[in-house]
């Protein structure tokens, strides 16, 4: 079920929902993230090869992982993979990859 929820959220964002805009700047990205109570993102880093990202304190994963992984898809014009992990402490952990 978590994929299907990912791949629903990723094709939604890919064909013209765009609610990250990857190109703000990581601070940018965190302020707007805090405001919309997503978490405390830490890190994001976005190249031609793939995306990833960790959020600390993150609700609602598995839109967050279709999101980001719809927007890399939209952004690049290509299609990818993703992976994540939610440890104990609630810090979400993206890898999107290039295919």
């Amino acid at each position: 079920m978590p994929r299907l929820v990912v791949d629903a959220q990723r094709r939604f964002t890919r064909e013209g929902f765009a609610p990250i805009d990857l190109s703000s700047g990581l601070d940018e990205l965190r302020t707007q993230f805090a405001l919309r109570g997503l978490g405390n993102l830490r890190e994001l880093r976005v190249g031609e090869d793939g995306a990833s990202m960790r959020l600390d304190n993150s609700c609602m994963q598995l839109l967050l992982v279709g999101m980001l992984q719809g927007t890399f898809e939209r952004a690049l014009g290509m299609d990818s993979s993703v992976d994540w992990e939610v440890d104990e402490r609630e810090t979400l952990r993206v890898e999107v990859k290039a295919l």
